[in-house]
């Protein structure tokens, strides 16, 4: 997840943005997840089993929060990491960001797709990385379940990855 420093600028050739902060979650809902933690500190209160199962993380897109970020040096350099989720004070108003929220999925995205592109290459990377990548793009199933390759099957960026490098016999020149 990645958010909108509120008045943090950097400028670029394409003028002033608010510069980014991410943290990295394994997509969990677990009680013992960071990112249920978190989820549950933003929010302000715990979710309820029935909300627990309607959740969809691109619903928390553009929604504001307070980050708490703590500063540590490691050799000669500095990270800012996010110790601290909360919500938003009801008095104060919502920030106008500068960037335009992404939200890209597996299941519901493709692979270069206009929304692949506007996610961070840093990010694209760390994707591209994944066992789910290397097995939509490679087919190789690395440590994935034979339940997880089911359901990889079933995302919408393996089956328009697979149609768009399937060989045929046109493409055979002999």
């Amino acid at each position: 997840l990645m958010w909108e420093l509120d008045g943090v600028i950097y400028e670029d050739e394409d003028g002033q943005h608010n510069r980014t902060i991410s943290k990295t979650y394994t997509l969990s809902l677990n009680d013992k997840s960071s990112l249920r933690k978190d989820l549950r500190a933003w929010r302000g209160r715990e979710f309820t089993d029935e909300k627990l199962k309607r959740f969809e993380l691109k619903n928390i897109l553009g929604a504001p929060c307070q980050l708490q970020i703590v500063h540590s040096k490691k050799g000669e350099k500095v990270y800012a990491d996010i110790s601290g989720i909360m919500s938003l004070p009801r008095t104060m108003p919502k920030p106008a960001g500068t960037q335009t929220p992404v939200y890209w999925d597996f299941e519901e995205n493709e692979i270069g797709d206009g929304v692949w592109l506007m996610i961070p290459e840093w990010v694209r990377k760390r994707i591209e990385a994944s066992e789910t990548y290397q097995y939509i793009t490679q087919g190789q199933p690395g440590h994935l379940t034979d339940q997880r390759i089911e359901e990889i099957q079933t995302y919408k960026s393996y089956t328009a990855f697979r149609a768009d490098n399937t060989v045929t016999d046109a493409d055979i020149p002999f």
